[in-house]
């Protein structure tokens, strides 16, 4: 799916975690990294005895004062067929990239089944966290972008 979402200008970088159950793939078009903004695809192995398996994809994004989840999907099955994984990507940087400013967030809103920002959260600390758990995102697509540039400059 890398070589396909490329010809399309839109970049993949997947992380593994210490114990290879959960990855964890950052995705956007340089547009989208500049407005700080990223769609991420997580896939977790919850309980491997069981079988049981989890699937998100959702876009993050910051503004001035908060910071935005948008959840695309959610699968439970083993194995989700790339071509399903693919569209959704792309149907979902689609909406990004037709949308304004002003309508960004109602277009998002209508294709997700969820969503979270720091606009919910009246605790401070809780709306730190929320807001730094965002930008982590980001930030680690930016530093995964970097390195890939500059291992092929």
């Amino acid at each position: 799916m890398v070589a396909l979402l490329a010809k399309r200008g839109v970049h993949i970088f997947t992380e593994m975690d210490g114990e290879g159950e959960n990855s964890y793939s950052y995705i956007f078009s340089n547009e989208m990294l500049n407005n700080r903004m990223v769609i991420t695809l997580e896939q977790h192995l919850l309980n491997a005895e069981e079988g049981e398996y989890e699937t998100v994809i959702s876009v993050s994004f910051t503004t001035n004062e908060d910071a935005y989840e948008f959840y695309i999907c959610h699968d439970d099955r083993p194995v989700i067929p790339p071509l399903y994984l693919y569209r959704i990507i792309l149907d979902t940087i689609e909406t990004i990239q037709d949308s304004t400013p002003d309508t960004l967030l109602q277009n998002l809103v209508e294709i997700s089944t969820g969503s979270a920002s720091t606009e919910e959260y009246t605790d401070k600390e809780i709306r730190n966290n929320y807001y730094n758990g965002v930008i982590s995102k980001i930030d680690t697509a930016l530093k995964l972008y970097s390195e890939h540039k500059a291992e092929n400059n």
